[in-house]
């Protein structure tokens, strides 16, 4: 799957799980622009997990700001060649 996929793929996610519109959501688009709060971002969450046979940790789904972040974190779980990789939405040097 490759990043536009990705993208595409979130956005019915969270349309559906959010029950918004949003065919016009960016990678800076603030998900509380949106007017998704906690329990909508807990049914993403879970959505996400199920869908891409990944965890979200409660700490990780905590630093999740934008659709950006979504995808970012997305891309670094999905399965590489057999390895699972965190969820690390930190900065660099954050750390």
């Amino acid at each position: 799957m490759n990043r536009e996929e990705l993208m595409s793929t979130v956005r019915e996610i969270i349309s559906r799980e959010a029950k918004i519109n949003t065919d016009n959501i960016e990678l800076d688009t603030e998900l509380m622009s949106l007017d998704i709060d906690s329990l909508d971002m807990m049914k993403v969450a879970l959505a996400l997990e199920k869908s891409f046979d990944i965890t979200i940790t409660t700490a990780e789904l905590a630093q999740i700001r934008t659709f950006g972040d979504v995808i970012n974190g997305l891309e670094s779980k999905i399965t590489i060649r057999g390895q699972p990789a965190s969820m690390d939405l930190s900065e660099p040097g954050e750390k």
